[in-house]
């Protein structure tokens, strides 16, 4: 049996193979990812990749969160769609306002992952936000702990707390009212 390929045929099966380990890095995490590189992808794919707060970009982001913190970002929208039928006459700004992933209004021109601190299932791992300053040598910086739950046999972004203020994710999509 002679099977003979054209020079076309091998170079495009070659650009399809070189190009799948790059899809892969960026598309999902590892099974056996650590809770660190599970929070690096994460956040090297939300840094260049369009940061607000809507139903695509968190679907997108869909395969590092968990499913409690999934139903409870998609939810918001909900709440807010409702509070709009609820309001048709009044102008409001919704509530999550910003960026939850980084917990800013402006985005972060940068991050610096740390280390996790592992207990059975559940992990947290800081992660520091940094803005360049405006003619400073350091801009403005932010503490988040990233806490992560294993799931299906890989670890999932399950909440995000800001250390330096203690704001909480998931305590702020739980919040009784939609708007204060």
């Amino acid at each position: 049996m002679n099977i003979h390929f054209s020079r076309r045929s091998i170079s495009t099966l070659v650009v399809i193979l070189g190009l799948l380990p790059i899809h892969s890095a960026f598309s999902q995490p590892q099974t056996s990812a650590t809770p660190e590189a599970v929070v690096q992808s994460f956040y090297r794919y939300h840094f260049s990749h369009n940061m607000d707060f809507s139903k695509q970009n968190v679907q997108r982001r869909r395969q590092w969160l968990s499913p409690k913190l999934l139903g409870l970002l998609m939810n918001e929208f909900h709440r807010e769609d409702e509070y709009a039928k609820a309001h048709p006459k009044e102008d409001f700004v919704p509530y999550m306002e910003g960026d939850p992933f980084t917990n800013s209004q402006e985005y972060p021109n940068s991050f610096r992952v740390g280390k996790a601190v592992v207990s059975d299932d559940k992990a947290n791992v800081s992660v520091l936000l940094l803005w360049k300053g405006r003619g400073k040598e350091e801009g403005d910086k932010r503490n988040l702990d990233i806490r992560l739950v294993r799931e299906g046999g890989k670890w999932v972004i399950d909440n995000i707390v800001n250390k330096d203020n203690g704001d909480d994710l998931v305590a702020n999509l739980k919040r009784e009212k939609y708007l204060p």
